[in-house]
């Protein structure tokens, strides 16, 4: 495997970092914002999504409090569904807004 083989200017040593560099930065970067826009999650990362437990989310999905398909046994839930549960449950705040 050849690391540097999309790279057009890495004939030195310092090239060849700076080029390492960015493709580290921009793996940090998109690892984070790319999770909370995923279209759909599995039950494990909808957990790890509301910070909640598997027995918590087992309970939601049987009370019907929060939409869910399953496709061949396995539960997926779609971001809008997840988004609108969190407003749902939105608490409002016991000072004014002054």
């Amino acid at each position: 495997m050849d690391l540097y083989e999309n790279c057009t200017q890495c004939d030195s040593l310092e090239e060849k970092l700076n080029y390492l560099g960015g493709i580290v930065i921009n793996k940090l970067k998109s690892s984070k914002d790319s999770f909370y826009e995923k279209p759909h999650y599995t039950s494990d990362e909808v957990c790890r999504y509301l910070n909640i437990s598997k027995k918590t989310l087992d309970n939601l999905c049987s009370g019907a409090e929060l939409r869910f398909t399953k496709p061949k046994g396995r539960r997926y839930f779609l971001r809008e569904d997840l988004e609108d549960y969190v407003r749902q449950n939105r608490q409002r705040s016991k000072y004014k807004n002054y």
